[in-house]
């Protein structure tokens, strides 16, 4: 599973342009799948059939944040804008690669010593440029294009006991996860579903068209956690480390509470290490496949990283583990 990881979190998927992706798993599941369908958005629809049985459906997303070249300054600077959310503080003098020549560049700012008085605060996306080694606008052009994508260029690393380090882990764990969980048979009529474009607003959910209601859809996510040093009076409960997270509520969406503590006492009788979700505001992709083909029972089995829709995501083989095996032997041991 963890070969699948740096195969994954070593491509280049921003939103919209997941292609890269998507070929790998398209390779891997074809082995495992009765039939697979992509629609016009980008999302892959793995059919594993099982007749007379209750459907279940397994997903997550491809996609990474990233950036699109906006303009080329007379001197050869590439301007960019974002694609999804990305907090700018993150980007500073980190590597990137731009379009389908990985042209490779460098995030930069104006030097301190040349710049206004500073504020204190972030220094906006709007200000900052990619250096990619051009003299003017043409030697630029010569390379890239207004309109190319622009992804962080980031190696897959272990390190410590038990950790990983990469770009974009919160897709491209959740999909190898998916992926290996497909090896297996269950009794449910299985679907597994890897979608597009969810960090610019969970487009390729909005738009999937399902031919089957779901008995119940799990989603596999990340989930950031801040269990780093802080302030005594801030508390989290969820850690990296802590075991595979299980979401009580994302954003609107109420997961099934039957399930969701079907699913932490299936852990703790088989001694998965298991812990809770901080409770967030904010969205995600449940939100709105919750409210499709009448209602669908939904829950969320996460791994808790750090550093999310950064270059640096780090997370813990052991919650990884945890999370595949939780999903893997309750959908064999447990009556949905």
């Amino acid at each position: 599973m963890f070969n699948m990881i740096n195969k994954l979190a070593t491509v280049n998927g921003v939103s919209g342009n997941e292609d890269a992706v998507r070929e790998i798993i398209l390779n891997e599941a074809e082995q495992y799948s009765d039939d697979i369908t992509q629609d016009d958005i980008g999302n892959i629809i793995c059919h594993k059939k099982r007749d007379n049985a209750p459907s279940i459906m397994l997903y997550a997303h491809m996609d990474e944040v990233g950036f699109i070249v906006s303009n080329v300054t007379p001197e050869g600077w590439i301007k960019f804008q974002p694609i999804g959310k990305v907090n700018s503080s993150v980007l500073l003098s980190k590597q990137v690669v731009i379009g389908s020549n990985m042209v490779r560049g460098v995030i930069a700012v104006r030097p301190k010593h040349l710049a206004k008085d500073d504020d204190g605060k972030n220094t906006s996306i709007s200000e900052l440029f990619i250096d990619i080694g051009a003299s003017n606008r043409q030697q630029a052009l010569n390379h890239v294009a207004l309109g190319d994508y622009i992804a962080f260029s980031s190696d897959y690393i272990e390190f410590g006991e038990e950790g990983i380090k990469a770009k974009a882990l919160d897709s491209r764990v959740s999909c190898a996860v998916i992926l290996d969980l497909m090896r297996d048979n269950y009794i449910y009529d299985m679907y597994y579903i890897f979608t597009s474009q969810e960090k610019i607003g969970y487009r390729g959910t909005q738009a999937l068209d399902l031919a089957t209601r779901p008995s119940l859809a799990i989603k596999i996510d990340g989930a950031e956690c801040s269990d780093f040093p802080k302030s005594p009076d801030e508390k989290s409960i969820m850690k990296v480390g802590g075991g595979a997270s299980i979401s009580i509520l994302d954003g609107n969406c109420v997961h099934d509470i039957e399930q969701v503590k079907n699913l932490y006492t299936y852990a703790i009788k088989h001694e998965i290490n298991a812990q809770y979700k901080d409770i967030s505001p904010a969205k995600n992709s449940n939100n709105f496949l919750n409210l499709k083909c009448g209602g669908i029972k939904t829950v969320s089995v996460n791994f808790p990283y750090r550093y999310m829709d950064s270059p640096s995501n780090v997370a813990s083989k052991s919650d990884i583990k945890s999370v595949k095996d939780l999903i893997g032997g309750y959908l064999k041991d447990e009556q949905i």
